[in-house]
């Protein structure tokens, strides 16, 4: 949005002779804002956009703020949404409430659109996001309505640019529900959004001159999204619009200023918790944890995380906070807060506090810049800023000093630490940021109330979505241009189909159908993505296929495609979801164990099957990192099984060495051999008794491990014990028996190649270490997939229509 633009939708001779009103709505993720703009027809100034203070009840009275928490709660018979029961979670560890998070008190929901989870013990109109969603969108509707007699005209919602097409559906239904009218192009991407509202204030000139290209990072980081988009800017001129091509989104849609809320509750407040209650943190189990104690001081956290911030900012403005200021820095958070264990036992946690240096021990792993994965456990994520950054760069095929602007977005982008990070990292890049927090936060809402205006003057937004790059379908003999980069989004322009006709099918299929590849690749002939077409026999080589496609403005490609002199049949149809926009979603584990918890939920489960999906879970939450959550489903199964089962003790044994509770280690696996005389949790605890320092007791029990099972993978690891015990010829005696008695590496499995390649590196086998290393990359192939199907033949004529 420029200012000249604005001074003209109060010049236009066009512009409406009436008062009209419109509506932006941020649905976030753990923060909502609604901004509103009246324009007035007799107006000299530009139109003024402003963000609605909203009142919201809780049980202490009304409160009334621009920010209305993305919460919701069944309470008392009645519904709460915003700040009331933002302040009602904190009672999920009382003894006497009713509250259970997704059966009567809802936060964080928006990570679930699109999904197919359900919330099975919330009742009707609360059981998915989408209905959560829809309770808020109607709360700030209602009480956007209520500011001023002026009706709405026009609302414009928005959503993260990574929402594919099944998570906006999910929005646009949810406002349906809601009652606001909105079409699909009227759910603006809040970087789009965020970027508006800057504009409005600095103007487009500010950016560089007419007809120059830039690049523009936005990075949106707010209490439950890192949201990273990267766009090519090409600067208006004066009879052209400012155009935008987005190169490339990575959002990992849970990572945000919550996981530090998080790391501050696990790392900070529960070891306050327990040294004041005189408890170890192994007292309190997975439940007591996940359910009680961690939701009821999330907020205590939040309150000194923002506190400690503020305090360093305040500092650091004029140049005061020097290192002897930070060592001594601290908030405190004045009062008694109570939690209720399942037991009954009630924990009180007493003006907790949190220095400085603890917060930036806190804050380092979300700033590193080498090891760029996410860990996690059952309670928390901790993962780099950087790791979004990175992969938006590189697949936008960018590096850091490629980016000459870099605008700030949300509550979380306020930590000063933070900023100092970015900074440096983004050293060519012009960091552009917003005049205080209040600002920060409610960009995207007043970015989309400034897009609902110019709808309503215009018809169409301000900023032109165009193509980032050719796009093209690949044949035999190269690629066929579709959609040219730099073409206005939606493509055709008036919403209708294009048309090819240059295609023809590669050969005749008499007998047998063809698989058709219908591939759309870029200028570089990288793939975006393809289908596959499955022709039936009796079709010609030569013959001409007929091609439809259009992309809409929020770049959804769609393809259908008949044999010509068939057109009348149903076509073969495929969608293409944002072809030219890099989105990862680092979540597959993630959705399958939703999905998996889901059919459980729902009782989709047979009886028999259930022990063998929550083995599946544990599994997951295992991978995952969520080593008490799958302690917790073993315990249960372990029951279901009559207490006995050695697998399950097993498995328990290896999560609690991981957790280093070794006491409690040795108790299952000696519970699990002792019962079957099995040799795998007797091995186990050598391996942990050995990674514990305690070679000889190691040796102990790899020895009853052999008496149970002469397996050449526990003698190998014995010759390690005696190795570090220094005992040379008994190691090598073991290592000369162990060897021969391997099977070939190609048909070892995983356990016992792991074990041949330490034999080999003991006795210094560089041949069979190179066997292992060629089998590995067999069983591990780096590379593409190569893709199946047949290519197109073309006739060489286009035919298509781009208007």
């Amino acid at each position: 949005m420029t200012k000249s633009i604005l001074q003209y939708m109060v010049n236009s001779p066009s512009s409406p002779k009436k008062e009209i009103r419109v509506l932006g709505i941020d649905l976030g993720t753990t923060n909502s804002t609604v901004s509103e703009i009246i324009y007035h027809p007799d107006q000299k100034e530009p139109p003024v956009v402003s963000c609605l203070e909203i009142d919201q009840e809780t049980l202490d009275g009304l409160y009334t703020h621009i920010m209305i928490p993305s919460f919701v709660a069944i309470y008392q018979g009645r519904i709460f949404i915003g700040e009331g029961p933002k302040r009602l979670r904190g009672n999920l560890a009382d003894a006497e409430s009713s509250l259970e998070y997704l059966k009567n008190i809802f936060w964080d929901c928006k990570n679930y659109m699109g999904l197919s989870r359900t919330f099975h013990k919330a009742p009707q109109g609360f059981n998915s996001a989408k209905d959560i969603s829809a309770h808020l969108l109607k709360f700030m509707k209602q009480e956007g309505d209520k500011c001023s007699d002026i009706p709405v005209s026009r609302t414009v919602v928005t959503v993260p640019a990574s929402f594919g097409v099944a998570q906006r559906r999910d929005t646009l239904d949810a406002c349906i529900e809601a009652g606001i009218e909105v079409s699909d192009g009227e759910l603006l991407d809040e970087p789009i959004a965020a970027f508006l509202d800057y504009l409005s204030r600095d103007g487009v000139q500010s950016l560089g001159k007419a007809g120059e290209t830039k690049t523009l990072m936005v990075f949106d980081f707010g209490g439950g999204t890192c949201d990273i988009a990267i766009f090519r800017l090409n600067l208006p001129g004066p009879r052209t619009s400012l155009q935008v091509a987005p190169l490339s989104v990575s959002r990992y849609h849970r990572l945000g200023g919550g996981d530090i809320d998080l790391a501050i509750v696990h790392e900070v407040l529960l070891p306050q918790l327990c040294e004041q209650n005189n408890i170890q943190l192994n007292d309190l189990d997975y439940s007591d944890k996940k359910n009680l104690v961690g939701p009821a001081l999330l907020s205590v956290a939040e309150s000194l995380k923002i506190g400690i911030c503020r305090e360093i900012s305040n500092l650091k403005q004029f140049n005061r906070y020097t290192p002897e200021k930070r060592k001594d820095l601290t908030k405190t958070m004045p009062g008694i807060h109570y939690c209720t264990l399942k037991d009954g036992r009630q924990l009180s946690l007493s003006s907790p506090v949190l220095s400085a240096v603890r917060f930036d021990e806190i804050l380092k792993p979300f700033f590193e810049k080498d090891l760029l994965f996410p860990q996690e456990s059952e309670y928390r994520m901790t993962c780099s800023i950087f790791l979004p950054i990175e992969d938006s760069l590189d697949r936008a095929g960018l590096k850091a000093g490629d980016v000459n602007y870099c605008l700030l977005v949300g509550g979380s982008t306020l930590i000063p630490q933070l900023q100092e990070e970015l900074g440096d990292y983004l050293s060519k890049a012009e960091v552009l940021s917003f005049d205080d927090a209040d600002d920060a936060q409610t960009s995207v809402s007043k970015g989309a109330a400034y897009q609902a205006l110019t709808l309503e003057l215009f018809g169409r937004g301000i900023i032109q979505p165009v193509s980032g790059d050719d796009i093209s379908i690949r044949t035999s003999t190269g690629g066929i241009q579709l959609i040219p980069m730099g073409s206005p989004l939606p493509y055709p322009s008036n919403g209708e189909w294009a048309e090819n006709h240059s295609l023809t099918l590669p050969r005749t299929n008499i007998l047998e159908g063809l698989d058709l590849r219908l591939e759309l690749i870029d200028s570089q002939e990288n793939t975006l993505g393809y289908g596959l077409w499955k022709i039936p026999a009796m079709a010609n080589k030569g013959n001409e296929l007929i091609l439809h496609y259009r992309m809409d403005a929020n770049q959804v490609l769609y393809l259908r495609l008949w044999l010509k002199g068939l057109e009348q049949e149903d076509p073969f149809s495929f969608t293409l979801e944002k072809p030219l926009t890099n989105i990862v979603f680092p979540d597959s584990k993630r959705d399958k164990i939703d999905e998996l918890e889901e059919k459980m939920r729902n009782r989709q489960v047979s009886k028999e099957s259930q022990a063998e999906v929550m083995g599946a879970l544990a599994g997951l939450y295992e991978e995952l990192g969520h080593r008490e959550k799958a302690l917790d489903v073993y315990k249960r199964l372990l029951m279901r099984a009559g207490g006995d089962d050695p697998y399950y003790l097993n498995k328990m044994g290896i999560i609690c060495g991981d957790l280093k509770d070794y006491e409690r280690e040795e108790k299952f696996f000696l519970q699990a051999a002792r019962n079957k005389r099995s040799s795998a949790p007797l091995f186990n605890l050598a391996l942990s008794k050995k990674r514990q320092g305690k070679t000889k007791e190691a040796l102990k029990f790899v020895n009853e491990a052999l008496e149970l099972r002469d397996d050449p993978a526990y003698m190998v690891a014995r010759a390690t014990y005696y190795e570090t015990l220094g005992e040379q010829k008994n190691s090598q005696r073991d290592l000369d028996a162990a060897m021969p008695l391997f099977p070939p590496v190609s048909a070892a499995d995983s356990f016992h190649l792991s074990w041949i390649a330490i034999g080999a590196r003991m006795s210094k086998d560089s041949e069979l270490l190179n066997a292992i290393e060629h089998e590995r990359k067999i069983r591990n192939p780096n590379g593409k997939i190569p893709l199946t199907g047949e290519l197109p033949e073309t006739k060489g004529t286009i035919a298509r229509s781009n208007k």
